[in-house]
């Protein structure tokens, strides 16, 4: 699919690149497809969602794709670029009330202490807020930069858990962060099919959430 896609100099271009080699790929599969493949070419539902997950790995692998998602999303000048919304002072009304705060799109900056795991690709991170304050990030990004040490601002759903769902997180509530910057060398590292919300936060916006 990489090779189908080739360079791609425009972010407008993109689209048309991406459906017109999953096409080509599902119809030179469906040549030599199984019945119970041919089942899933067949259901709406289920080719939407194959096509939904080809989308993400080429936005995650196609090196140029890549570049070109993060050139899309990147500020043009703007003095306040990837603000923050959520302080410490957020973090103590949040704890006191969690729903108030839930589905709401936060960003914040924090060091990694800890890094553990939801499963495979999904790195479960215990971030260290200013004064100390500690708070679950689940990364949906994925990112070089999930490393223990490392300061990074995050951009993320506010999201409820119970408080036994996940033995280490005892608060009730975690961060699936979608963006991620790193402040020491201020790269930056975003979810696939997040460009549009990253492009927002780059003009000094925080995105709506749903």
């Amino acid at each position: 699919m990489c090779d189908c896609i080739g360079k791609v100099e425009k972010y407008e271009n993109l689209k048309y690149k991406l459906d017109s080699c999953y096409y080509k790929a599902i119809n030179d599969a469906a040549i030599h497809a199984t019945p119970e493949e041919i089942k899933i070419i067949g259901n709406t539902e289920d080719f939407n969602n194959v096509k939904y997950r080809i989308g993400k790995l080429i936005k995650t692998d196609c090196e140029n794709v890549k570049n070109i998602l993060i050139k899309e999303a990147q500020p043009s000048t703007n003095e306040n670029p990837y603000p923050i919304n959520f302080t410490p002072k957020d973090f103590k009304k949040a704890k006191k009330k969690p729903n108030s705060y839930n589905g709401k799109i936060i960003a914040f900056d924090g060091k990694i202490v800890e890094v553990k795991s939801l499963g495979e690709n999904k790195p479960y991170l215990k971030v260290e807020l200013e004064n100390g304050q500690l708070i679950w990030v689940g990364s949906m990004v994925n990112s070089k930069y999930d490393k223990v040490g490392n300061y990074i601002r995050f951009l993320g759903y506010f999201s409820l858990i119970e408080k036994d769902e996940i033995e280490y997180n005892k608060i009730g509530f975690h961060i699936l962060a979608f963006g991620e910057i790193d402040l020491k060398t201020k790269q930056l590292a975003f979810m696939p099919g997040s460009e549009n919300q990253i492009k927002e936060w780059g003009k000094g916006q925080i995105p709506k959430g749903k």
